[in-house]
């Protein structure tokens, strides 16, 4: 099952998104999980999952993260159960992987060849695979990527102009988008239900059936800043589903949702 999470605006909390995804994905269905991004833009997921010094720590290790997988694909030695050994295991098992990395890459075709193969063979190996899809639709990587893919997560903000926007992207690439076979599905993220319009009305202009949302956690942008998300998602899913957040509700049910789309689709 591969899942791909992507906005068409920065600031949408994607990153976020797809850690949190991730993570509930691994404990709660206790998959195999990869998780990974493009390493040619930034590095959010490195900042938030861990601290500078496991960062440094980890680099002094030589041959490891995307840099040492990508060595193997230039010589022909990579196979799919080695890629757990240069990933930083977030949980035991290969609960969760991250695909590391302690550089931010050039935009080239080679790397664009690399991270597309690299993608294609973890799949023989992990349950579950969430990448952070973080190029823009015209990027050679946003369709190499998502012809691997289940489940495309669109993630907007709560913002109309923002979402029209959006939506007309969308709309031009619908032929290449139906033809790929995969469940699209529009997340407004982050919700802020103190907001004069509900979700229906916010969304309603676009004739979207069926928006889903998950609501403001200041708690979670604390936890990014301090390079603390994963122990903060551990501790938050945790605590009884009465006493959950609604981030964490809406977080819960997401996961359910994603996991029977990528089962429908397999199916198909």
């Amino acid at each position: 099952m591969q899942i791909a999470l992507w906005s068409n605006k920065c600031g949408n909390g994607v990153s976020t998104l797809a850690s949190v995804l991730a993570t509930m994905i691994a404990v709660k269905g206790n998959y195999k999980t990869l998780l990974a991004h493009p390493m040619i833009k930034d590095m959010a997921l490195e900042s938030y999952l861990l601290s500078q010094g496991e960062r440094n720590r980890y680099s002094e290790l030589g041959d490891s993260g995307a840099d040492g997988l990508f060595r193997l694909i230039h010589n022909g030695r990579l196979e799919s159960n080695v890629i757990k050994d240069y990933c930083f295991s977030l949980l035991s098992r290969s609960n969760l992987d991250f695909l590391y990395t302690d550089n931010v890459y050039e935009d080239q075709v080679q790397h664009h060849n690399n991270f597309s193969y690299l993608h294609h063979k973890a799949h023989d190996f992990y349950d579950v695979i969430v990448t952070d899809l973080n190029v823009s639709m015209d990027h050679p990587l946003f369709y190499k990527t998502l012809h691997e893919v289940d489940v495309l997560l669109v993630v907007a903000g709560q913002n109309r102009y923002e979402i029209t926007n959006l939506m007309d992207l969308l709309r031009k690439e619908k032929d290449k988008l139906r033809d790929l076979g995969l469940h699209i599905q529009l997340i407004i993220h982050p919700f802020d239900q103190r907001s004069s319009l509900s979700l229906k009305q916010l969304v309603k202009p676009f004739n979207i059936k069926t928006p889903l949302s998950v609501s403001y956690d200041i708690g979670i942008k604390d936890a990014c800043n301090r390079a603390k998300l994963l122990d903060y998602v551990l501790r938050e899913i945790s605590i009884d589903s009465q006493r959950m957040s609604p981030y964490f509700k809406n977080m819960d049910q997401l996961v359910d949702k994603v996991l029977t789309w990528c089962q429908e689709v397999e199916y198909v």
